[in-house]
């Protein structure tokens, strides 16, 4: 799967579980942790603050998204960062 079709897969998860959730873009990046293990690094962009997320819905998500990923042959442990536009701005990732 390329990075591309990878970060459309993500978004369409994202907006089953969060579908008022205003996405601007999806960042990823594979990734080692400190123990040897692949993870995959994603950064969601919104286009409000990243609060406004429904706490209950985040609670399993990355149990929810980890187990998707695995049903297209993606293994690495997802790590999320949800930050709004201006905040990725800052982080020099420009949403598009």
């Amino acid at each position: 799967m390329q990075t591309h079709e990878l970060q459309e897969f993500i978004r369409s998860v994202l907006k089953d579980r969060f579908p008022d959730a205003r996405i601007a873009k999806v960042a990823i990046k594979s990734d080692i942790d400190r123990d040897g293990d692949d993870i995959l690094r994603i950064i969601v962009v919104l286009e409000e603050a990243p609060s406004r997320l429904d706490k209950k819905a985040l609670v399993g998500f990355v149990r929810h998204l980890r187990s998707r990923l695995e049903e297209v042959d993606r293994e690495e442990f997802p790590i999320l960062s949800f930050v709004s536009r201006s905040e990725a701005k800052q982080l020099d990732l420009e949403a598009a």
